[in-house]
């Protein structure tokens, strides 16, 4: 059967379906060569729908989800063109009610105030920020009640607008701001006037989790986010390619100036964040230090690829330097977790001995180590204090998922890495 074909029988297939579809994904515009009238029409024939994701969005496309909008409770667009206007696929005469889970690829986010743009029942959102702080202020405007934000920075993005570039004289494209040269004017930034477009870091008072992904991830020191938040994510594979100072880790002092202005409880590491796969070094550990200036931080979980996992984290080296790290942290909760298949086995029972040994030893604030292999809780131990000493026991089946569930570093929101993610679309 041809595309042509496919595509012919796509409107009575959506009849059959009209009153029952509910979820919707369409992979690809371009592929089935739709008119932007056919793409409505075959849109307004599903009243029920609920999901809705299409990539390879255009211009073309920008009034077909007029009508469709308002019932919707997801919604997903990747856009064709990076400088492709959002506000017409966003704007309805209706509104958008329902709508509670955003997410928008690509695209620019509208610069002005526009008060017939809003969505306040929104909460999770997922972004690409382009120009800081024009794009974060124009986000906490349209979706001002957001709880969970994922900002994706591809190479390029999350760059100071003119303005403020114009501001800051001492501006270089790739300077962190925790560069003593820039710590006056970073003040400045943060403190910056509360107007109707600009209102400041503190507009998502609800926020409780921050997710940076891609490649230029290190830039979310510029979102100026300084409201705490419960949980931070970090997944990307530059931190510890950037140099503030000389001799000094770039990554560690970016993060460590992060970590101070979000203070999370949590913190999601996937460690191909701090050390490149491609350059093919030991495994190392230099981020992590950064934890020895967050005494916040009381949970960390670190979610292993099976990039880093099968090349890197077997060797025996690794338990001793994170131990070492703990060590002058407040982490009282680990949680390893192995994101990739890996088949109960005598080697990887021996593995997770190996692990338990090296990391059981720390003396810190340290009080529950858990192993998991995607979402299984395979192990976990807890401490304890007796009248002989303290020991660590063992931890039952109820006990670990129970641990799971309240300490909010449960693996269901924790998504792959960006190098595997690709690595599988090849």
């Amino acid at each position: 059967m041809s595309m042509k074909d496919v595509k012919r029988a796509l409107p009575d297939l959506f009849k059959l379906a009209s009153h029952s579809l509910e979820s919707l994904t369409i992979l690809d515009l371009d592929v089935f060569s739709f008119r932007p009238p056919e793409l409505k029409a075959m849109l307004d024939s599903l009243p029920r729908l609920r999901e809705l994701e299409m990539s390879g969005v255009q211009k073309k496309y920008q009034n077909a989800l007029t009508d469709t909008l308002p019932h919707l409770c997801t919604l997903i667009l990747a856009f064709y063109d990076d400088d492709t206007d959002t506000r017409p696929f966003l704007w309805t005469p209706h509104g958008a009610p329902n709508l509670q889970t955003l997410t928008l690829y690509n695209g620019t986010l509208p610069a002005k105030e526009d008060t017939s743009l809003t969505f306040p029942a929104v909460h999770t959102l997922r972004v690409c920020p382009r120009l800081f702080p024009d794009d974060v202020d124009a986000c906490t405007r349209i979706f001002p009640n957001v709880r969970h934000a994922t900002l994706d920075f591809p190479e390029g993005y999350g760059a100071l607008s003119p303005a403020f570039r114009m501001d800051m004289r001492t501006y270089r494209p790739g300077m962190a701001w925790p560069d003593p040269s820039v710590q006056a004017w970073r003040a400045s930034f943060l403190v910056r006037v509360q107007t109707a477009e600009h209102r400041g870091p503190d507009a998502w008072p609800h926020l409780q989790s921050v997710r940076a992904a891609g490649r230029d991830a290190w830039n979310l020191g510029w979102a100026g986010l300084a409201r705490g938040v419960a949980r931070l994510e970090m997944a990307c594979g530059q931190w510890s390619w950037r140099e503030q100072a000389p001799g000094a880790p770039g990554g560690q002092r970016t993060l460590a100036g992060v970590l101070g202005e979000l203070r999370p409880g949590c913190v999601v590491f996937h460690p191909s964040a701090f050390d490149s796969p491609y350059t093919r070094r030991v495994f190392r550990w230099p981020q992590l230090l950064a934890l020895q200036d967050a005494p916040g931080v009381r949970r960390l979980a670190m979610v292993f690829c099976e990039m880093v996992g099968r090349g890197y984290v077997c060797r025996a080296v690794w338990p001793r330097q994170l131990r070492e790290v703990l060590e002058k942290t407040a982490v009282s909760s680990l949680l390893i977790r192995l994101d990739y298949a890996y088949p109960a086995s005598q080697e990887r029972s021996d593995l997770f001995e190996r692990w338990r040994a090296g990391l059981l030893g720390v003396t810190s604030a340290l009080r529950v180590v858990l192993f998991q292999v995607q979402s299984e809780a395979v192990l976990g131990w807890a401490k304890e204090e007796r009248a002989g000493g303290i020991i660590w026991k063992e931890m039952d089946e109820y006990t670990k998922r129970k641990f799971l569930a309240s300490e909010n570093i449960s693996p269901a929101s924790v998504e792959p890495c960006d190098w595997c993610e690709r690595r599988a679309r090849h």
